[in-house]
């Protein structure tokens, strides 16, 4: 009782004293505020340049074989696409990848938010270069747009799906990895597919290549949404 009694007047002697005016000091504070648009912004200097140069890179070999040697660069490009899809997926895990994810979850804004606001970046500058290369991609030949956006799309597309994929079941290193493979895979698949297999590109099966990347894109967008879920899971 003696001891309890002393704990307790201990207590009391060294109990920090109320906050005197606590709510009109907290209002004093200069608090910095940030839009969306300025925080969207803000994620662009954080994504990693090498998605940038990938990017730079198959339109630069676009570019020069359709405008400069006239060549048809359909194949080329569709061959090419699948290391664009890898630079979008590798920026999906880069927090996780470097031990980042915990410090992040520590800032203002949460990693959900983080990583969507890089994902739409990245996802406007690859529309935006798809198209490019669609347009490149229409020259020298007698494809018409439909058909030339889908034998670049795909490839893509299936990339992407498949990275994620591995990505979720690989972390870390692993998944970027097993990312690459894929890309390789997909990429001399598409090149070859071309010459051994030309039934394939026929204007017939053009219902076929739709109904694909219909399902790749419904496919890709449940990986991100199962992206999204887990890193709410660490928030």
């Amino acid at each position: 009782m003696m001891r309890k009694s002393w704990k307790a007047k201990l207590q009391e002697a060294f109990e920090a004293p109320a906050p005197l005016e606590k709510e009109e000091f907290l209002r004093k504070l200069d608090r910095p505020r940030m839009g969306l648009g300025e925080f969207v912004l803000s994620q662009a200097a954080y994504i990693n340049k090498w998605s940038r140069l990938a990017s730079a890179f198959v339109y630069a070999v676009a570019v020069t074989g359709a405008v400069a040697l006239k060549m048809d660069m359909v194949w080329a490009i569709s061959a090419l696409t699948p290391l664009l899809a890898l630079a979008l997926v590798s920026e999906c895990s880069r927090s996780e990848r470097h031990k980042m994810d915990e410090l992040e979850m520590s800032t203002r804004f949460s990693l959900r938010s983080v990583i969507l606001a890089r994902l739409g970046i990245l996802g406007a500058e690859n529309l935006g270069v798809l198209c490019l290369l669609v347009s490149m991609g229409m020259r020298n030949n007698q494809m018409g747009m439909v058909q030339t956006g889908l034998y670049i799309a795909v490839p893509f597309l299936l990339t992407a799906f498949l990275s994620l994929w591995a990505a979720h079941k690989l972390r870390g290193q692993e998944g970027i990895y097993a990312g690459a493979g894929i890309a390789v895979c997909v990429s001399l698949m598409t090149y070859v597919f071309h010459w051994e297999i030309p039934a394939l590109y026929q204007k017939s099966r053009m219902g076929w290549w739709m109904a694909g990347a219909v399902l790749l894109g419904a496919g890709l967008l449940r990986q991100y949404r199962r992206l999204i879920k887990n890193t709410e899971g660490l928030s």
